[in-house]
């Protein structure tokens, strides 16, 4: 095989794998190869832990959430959850919350995570309240 074949092939090859390889994605998703495990919906517990794994597939677009449907909607098309006393809702908040255990959270995915967060200087007790970080 000649050099420019081989080049041509590598380039078919790429160009099929970012293209034509991937599924398309609904309506505000993105294929994403290393999205949350726990994707933020409007049905979500607003504290809830998740793993730091990667999922390949469509995932909602940042600032977008999963409704009871399965689409990905804007948060503002549902009820945003009472949050607890020092905590305020966040509808592309971090999957890696700071806690008396983990103060310093050093790996985490960048999914949005819709739910409510510790106002800054609080960090979540095993309790799961937001208590001052030197109340730890």
């Amino acid at each position: 095989m000649s050099r420019a074949s081989f080049v041509l092939f590598v380039m078919i090859g790429v160009l099929y794998s970012t293209t034509i390889a991937q599924p398309r994605c609904g309506r505000n998703q993105e294929w994403n190869t290393c999205g949350s495990a726990c994707p933020p919906s409007c049905d979500s517990s607003p504290n809830q832990f998740c793993t730091l794994q990667c999922v390949v597939g469509c995932h909602c677009k940042r600032g977008y959430v999963l409704n009871s449907s399965g689409e990905c909607v804007r948060p503002s098309q549902y009820a945003a959850p009472n949050c607890g006393q020092n905590e305020y809702f966040n509808s592309c908040g971090s999957s890696c919350q700071p806690t008396c255990q983990n103060p310093t959270p050093q790996i985490c995915t960048l999914a949005c995570v819709a739910g409510c967060e510790c106002t800054d200087g609080y960090v979540r007790n095993a309790e799961n309240r937001c208590i001052p970080a030197y109340n730890c």
